[in-house]
């Protein structure tokens, strides 16, 4: 099997699992939002918000770099990953020391400081999770799809426990660390079918690690500060109705996320990091079909989401949730420029030039707080969705003017002009409808079809490339027969 193909059927497992994974934390969201109200539900997210910061500080990038290392050099995994977890660990318990004591320096209310201490375990799942990125080095990231999935239906049922029995806030919380606790079992039992690490302290190794993964680990750190600051200055400013708010439209901007560069990417970056090594023509021919397709997937987000972002936002969280329709109109483009800007950020990584990741992250850092502060007194969570969009776009900017300097790959951008092209037709399609006064999903359903029919017409995917993906497929299930000659 190719290695090409390897790393396409990844995506296509990797697809179809977090697409169950979006539907059900759809689900999660709509009974969360209709219990909770925007005041409740905007204390959930803070507090898993805040925990975010330090469980990317306990992972301080090491995932990556272990990526890296491992995809070049497939020797010795054992004790690089024995290594590799004992750092994690240590990572873990100082910041879940340093997450439950700023929380108490902030003065919050106690049933956040509660809750975020009860949220605070999952950064120690987090750490010994490291484990699974074996799944994406041996590409068996089937393991981790099936995974996910069960993790998130145990928190449905959880949770659906809570509202029937009318739990509060800290028993939904506990049921999300459960969840995660059980999940990481299976975590633990499927990685050990690759490989069992050795935990036989290699200082040279240790020392060698902390030092490549210290201009990631500040990178991650200035990341999560740019693209989540903004609830925690919301909180601070507004409230926890205006994080309730905000953050419907955020979660459902984190899902698209998870479900488009988080899954192609997964599968993408161990190859980029091979072809670097081995083979530059191909990294770049790599690189630029991957910007192409994120392209044609971000445009067709833009698309569907400004037309139903109203409906969208009502089933997610009811009548309470409708002033955040704004945000996720506004976010969504945000969410455009992160999807592609993910590209360059990776190839940065498997060129080992993770500093310069450390200075575009600083950059969108000190922009976004800059703006934060300027326009959320002003504008409340529109302000905060506005500076989101407008950091993403400075970060995209800089990703590319970074990786034509210093790697010298320069970005074909022909897939945009083709695509405004199809853009305003979609447009037009749109205004003749709603003339006619379509129903709003028909008009989704027609210009999404629309959309593929011109995507395929200009060019932007080519058929041979369809059908060979298409053939390479039921080859793998057993069905080549299909595509030989029978006498």
């Amino acid at each position: 099997m190719s290695l090409k193909f390897k790393a396409a059927t990844n995506t296509i497992v990797q697809i179809i699992s977090k697409l169950i994974v979006l539907f059900i934390s759809v689900i999660i969201t709509i009974y969360l939002t209709r219990y909770l109200g925007p005041e409740g539900y905007g204390k959930y997210t803070f507090v898993f918000v805040y925990i975010t910061f330090f469980l990317m500080l306990g992972d301080f990038g090491l995932n990556n770099i272990l990526i890296r290392e491992i995809s070049k050099e497939k020797n010795n995994i054992d004790i690089l990953m024995g290594n590799a977890l004992i750092i994690k660990f240590l990572f873990s318990i100082v910041t879940i020391l340093l997450s439950i004591g700023i929380i108490y320096l902030l003065n919050y209310s106690v049933d956040t400081r509660i809750g975020v201490i009860i949220a605070s375990i999952t950064i120690l799942f987090s750490a010994i999770e490291t484990l699974k990125i074996l799944f994406q080095i041996y590409l068996k990231m089937e393991y981790q799809a099936g995974i996910d999935v069960l993790t998130k239906a145990i928190f449905l049922f959880l949770v659906l426990v809570a509202i029937f029995y009318k739990r509060g806030l800290f028993f939904i919380i506990g049921s999300f660390v459960l969840s995660s606790a059980l999940g990481l079992i299976f975590i633990i039992f499927f990685s050990f079918k690759f490989l069992k690490p050795k935990f036989k302290i290699d200082y040279s190794l240790c020392i060698k690690l902390l030092k490549e993964t210290l201009p990631m680990g500040i990178s991650l750190m200035l990341t999560i500060i740019y693209w989540r600051i903004d609830t925690i200055m919301l909180s601070l400013m507004q409230g926890d109705k205006a994080v309730g708010l905000y953050n419907l439209s955020y979660r459902f901007i984190d899902l698209l996320i998870l479900l488009v560069p988080g899954t192609i990417m997964v599968s993408i970056f161990p190859i980029m990091s091979e072809q670097f090594k081995n083979d530059k023509d191909s990294l770049k021919a790599t690189f630029q079909k991957t910007f192409d397709i994120m392209v044609i997937i971000s445009v067709f987000f833009i698309l569907v989401i400004m037309l139903s972002a109203e409906n969208i936002i009502y089933l997610l969280g009811g009548e309470k949730f409708r002033e955040s329709t704004p945000a996720l109109q506004i976010l969504i483009f945000g969410a455009a420029f992160i999807f592609i800007a993910n590209i360059y950020g990776y190839l940065l990584i498997s060129a080992g030039k993770q500093k310069l990741n450390l200075l575009i992250d600083l950059i969108g850092t000190i922009l976004n707080i800059s703006l934060n502060l300027y326009l959320i007194p002003k504008f409340s969570f529109i302000g905060a969705s506005i500076a989101t969009l407008i950091t993403q776009a400075i970060v995209l900017i800089t990703g590319i003017l970074f990786v034509l300097k210093f790697l010298h790959i320069k970005t074909n951008f022909q897939i945009i002009n083709k695509i405004i092209a199809i853009s305003i037709l979609i447009c037009l399609e749109i205004f003749a409808l709603r003339r006619l006064n379509c129903n709003p999903v028909i008009i989704i359903i027609l210009n999404s079809l629309t959309y593929l029919i011109l995507i395929l017409l200009f060019k932007c995917i080519f058929f041979a490339e369809l059908y060979q993906v298409f053939k390479e497929s039921l080859n793998k299930f057993g069905l080549k027969s299909i595509f030989t000659n029978k006498n």
